[in-house]
């Protein structure tokens, strides 16, 4: 039986600015014009998670030093063996 591998929590914290400048789709314009109903973080509420196990922090990385903090995480614990996800 394969071993099962554990759950983490990853909290990718990006404003919310920031993550409107980055939507391709339009998305957050649609929500912050009052088109888009119940949009998290512009017209629903969102919570930040409290006891997240990484915090990625997005603003001034590329999407590969975001996830090198992810798999720096994992190597540190011992979850992957240090460098088999490079």
């Amino acid at each position: 039986m394969e071993p099962h591998a554990p759950f983490i929590e990853v909290y990718v914290a990006t404003p919310i600015d920031e993550c409107s400048r980055r939507d391709p789709k339009g998305m957050y314009a649609l929500a912050f014009s009052g088109e888009l109903e119940n949009f998290t973080g512009v017209s629903d509420p969102y919570e930040q998670p409290g006891d997240s196990d990484v915090i990625v922090d997005t603003i001034g990385a590329t999407p590969a030093e975001s996830a090198a903090v992810v798999i720096a995480w994992l190597e540190e614990r011992n979850l992957v063996p240090a460098g088999v996800l490079a």
